[in-house]
Order: structure tokens, then C-alpha cells, then sequence
């Protein structure tokens, strides 16, 4: 099964101190294949280049890329890009953007999200 990472859960697991991969593995059973999108790389990019405490966790966020692998999709919208691909993937979405999830749930995809900004559960 495929779980699609999120830019805000990369940062998340900086900022909140949150084992995002030891949680995953604890929530989801079986074989699990951990990605992210093209176009999330792209954002953390940029907001790594900012001058502040979010680009300071950013840019640590960043170092987690090595542990997924990285799907080339095509488009801009970040949000976009993760609602169409996973729903034609079928794959489950973590993630900790509101917007994002609302629009998952909308559409039938599973999604995790952080609850009390310590532990990953599904929505």
C-alpha cells in the first residue's frame, strides 16, 4: 500500500517532535510503500528558502526525502496534484493541512492526520 506524505507532515515532524515513520508503521499493517509527489518536494523547496523558524523546519524536513520515494507528477497545485493522485492510486494521504484533508475526505480517500500534535491517527 502506498501513503502518500504530505509537505505539512514533513515539517510537523520537526516541529512537533513526532516520529511520523514509527507511527506510520504502527497505524498501517502490512507492506507499505512510503512516497511523496514531485510537486511536494517542489514546496518544501521553497519555503526551505525562507528566513524564518518555518523555513528552519523546512529545511530539516527536507532530509526526510530520503526516506520516501518521489513520484514525478505533473501540474502546480500542490493539493490538487495529491487529491487526483491519490484517489486514481487508491493510496492512503497523511497529512496535516485542514483544507487537504476536507477535500480527501470528500472524496473518499483514506487520510491520516496529527491529532493534539503528537500522534497520527485516521481521520
Amino acid at each position: 500500500m502506498q501513503v502518500l506524505i504530505d509537505s505539512s507532515v514533513f515539517i510537523a515532524e520537526s516541529q512537533y517532535k513526532i516520529n511520523v515513520f514509527g507511527q506510520l508503521n504502527e497505524l498501517i499493517d502490512g507492506k507499505k510503500e512510503f512516497i511523496t509527489l514531485s510537486t511536494v518536494k517542489g514546496e518544501l523547496e521553497r519555503l526551505g528558502e525562507k528566513d524564518s523558524v518555518r523555513g528552519l523546519n523546512t529545511r530539516i524536513a527536507l532530509k526526510l526525502l530520503s526516506k520516501v520515494n518521489i513520484v514525478e507528477v505533473e501540474g502546480f497545485n500542490v493539493d490538487d496534484s495529491i487529491v487526483s493522485y491519490a484517489e486514481k492510486n487508491k493510496c492512503v494521504v497523511c497529512t496535516d493541512d485542514r483544507e487537504l484533508k476536507s477535500r480527501l475526505l470528500k472524496k473518499g480517500v483514506r487520510t491520516i492526520i496529527i491529532k493534539g500534535r503528537r500522534r497520527l491517527d485516521f481521520a
